[in-house]
């Protein structure tokens, strides 16, 4: 029966990039041939190769386990090209949408719903990180040669442009082997997958908001954490991280699991700290039209909020826990107090007077925190 589901499902796969792609270039071979200069086209290529192939072999019930190696490759590359068409995910215009975003979609699902899972090792998504390069600079160099393009930077759109697709292909080799640790684990439960999933939103959403504020400059971000509000949500985005990672490599669930549940109580007090101080003392308001600050002022700090309590386990704080969970705005405002004495940068560290760090930050923090200790233990007795 899965068998048969799948060969459907990859059918399918095959009929909407026959058909997307010929319709993006105009039912013209000569027009899809041009059109392999576009990253999204060329991984949607290499996928439809990869995909007829297994199907072709499905049908002779002889699969090699080298293919699946090879597979996973084709899928980190949907995934790359998933991840760096993001802002048009919701925004469907066939067939550019259907090669930029349904399609490398299935691709990922294909891998999930149908492929042997635990057979990575650590150090792959470095390989496939080398292979996908590899594959890449070989096509620019033959673009260079019939379609006039300058190199590999042409083909990428700069060399910005380059170095964002190699930290996503490294993201996306992660990803995918994070997603084969949880689904290869035993007594792997829906909740566990839902609890990864949720968090893997919570990373994709912080990343995104945060690249795109600090305009996608390493060095705009360092300097931008200046501001309370990105710093916690510089900070959540690693602790996050850290939480995924860590109960992956241990090779147990997500849920109830937080390896530091204290630690991490401080970043959902200040959770809370970052989405009534923007709204009620800023007030900053809620602009739809502005993703980032949605996500940087109000989605971050609730999923945030909700990770805790969905996910962490209760009664593991202790009673003098908000008391140190103070200490964030309270060093924020010593920071900003001495910076400004002796660097003169006052103003431009601090985006909010000191007394409303002191009052607000501090006795905020403290009032959030013994409410987070509250609920603790409110949901522990349940």
């Amino acid at each position: 029966m899965k068998q048969t589901i799948s060969m459907i499902y990859r059918l399918g796969f095959i009929l909407f990039f026959i058909w997307a792609s010929f319709e993006n270039a105009a039912l013209s071979l000569q027009g899809f041939f041009g059109s392999l200069k576009d990253l999204a086209v060329l991984t949607d290529t290499i996928c439809f190769i990869c995909i007829a192939v297994v199907f072709v072999l499905s049908i002779s019930g002889r699969f090699p386990e080298f293919l699946l190696k090879t597979k996973a490759v084709c899928t980190a590359m949907a995934v790359l090209v998933l991840m760096m068409n993001f802002t048009i995910w919701f925004v469907p215009a066939a067939p550019g949408w259907i090669l930029k975003v349904l399609l490398p979609a299935l691709m990922f699902f294909d891998w999930l719903l149908f492929d042997k899972k635990g057979i990575f090792k650590p150090y792959d998504p470095l390989l496939w990180l080398l292979g996908i390069v590899l594959l890449y600079g070989i096509w620019s160099l033959l673009s260079r040669q019939f379609f006039n393009l300058d190199f590999l930077l042409k083909l990428f759109g700069g060399k910005e442009a380059l170095i964002k697709t190699l930290l996503f292909t490294l993201a996306a080799g992660a990803l995918m082997y994070l997603t084969d640790r949880l689904f290869s684990s035993k007594g792997v439960k829906l909740w566990d997958v839902f609890a990864y999933l949720y968090r893997i939103l919570f990373l994709c959403l912080e990343g995104w908001a945060l690249s795109n504020a600090c305009g996608h400059s390493l060095l705009n971000l360092f300097f931008s954490l200046k501001n309370f509000g990105w710093l916690f949500n510089f900070l959540s985005f690693l602790c996050i991280a850290v939480v995924v990672i860590t109960c992956l490599v241990r090779s147990r669930g997500l849920h109830a699991s937080t390896p530091f549940p204290r630690v991490k109580g401080a970043f959902t007090a200040s959770a809370l700290i970052v989405l009534f101080g923007y709204h009620f003392v800023l007030k900053g308001g809620f602009h739809p039209n502005d993703p980032v600050s949605v996500i940087l002022h109000y989605a971050g700090p609730l999923m945030m909020i909700f990770d805790w309590i969905l996910f962490d386990s209760k009664g593991k704080f202790k009673l003098p826990d908000p008391l140190w969970w103070s200490a964030a705005p309270f060093a924020y405002g010593v920071i900003s107090l001495v910076s400004g004495v002796l660097f003169q940068i006052y103003p431009a560290l601090l985006p909010f007077r000191l007394e409303t760090v002191i009052t607000f930050g501090i006795l905020g923090v403290l009032a959030c925190g013994y409410a987070v200790y509250l609920l603790d233990l409110c949901f522990k007795r349940k």
